[in-house]
């Protein structure tokens, strides 16, 4: 199951605001970015060992998840926007419906590049595309 954490800063003065996003000790190999235009729908596939991580900076999506661990377990449609950050474990299927332009902070804790990235994302349909 996803979890959604909406995300306080810790320390805010006459300069601005510090917001801690990950804390807890997590082991990240891979930081992306990314960027979507408003309509845009990404995803339909699970991750069988990769723990993912999205920041919401700017924008507003939906999410749609499923828990392949778990038999029978529902679909799941979580509205995500700027400040929320959403931790997603593996063998959980997932597809993201851009509401508005948006940009995401993607962190994982397996490296996105090469053959690695590629053998443990299965496709698993959720929406049409």
């Amino acid at each position: 199951m996803v979890k959604v954490i909406k995300l306080k800063p810790v320390f805010e003065d006459v300069r601005g605001k510090i917001t801690d996003i990950l804390t807890d000790g997590e082991y990240v190999r891979h930081t992306g970015l990314i960027t979507s235009k408003a309509g845009v729908k990404r995803g339909n596939h699970y991750h069988e060992r990769s723990m993912e991580y999205l920041y919401i900076l700017r924008g507003k999506l939906r999410w749609i998840s499923k828990d392949l661990s778990k038999k029978d377990s529902p679909v799941e449609d979580t509205i995500l926007e700027e400040g929320d950050l959403l931790i997603n474990p593996p063998k959980t299927a997932h597809a993201l419906v851009m509401i508005t332009d948006t940009e995401i902070l993607e962190m994982s804790t397996l490296p996105r590049t090469g053959k690695e990235y590629e053998k443990d994302t299965k496709p698993y349909k959720l929406i049409d595309k």
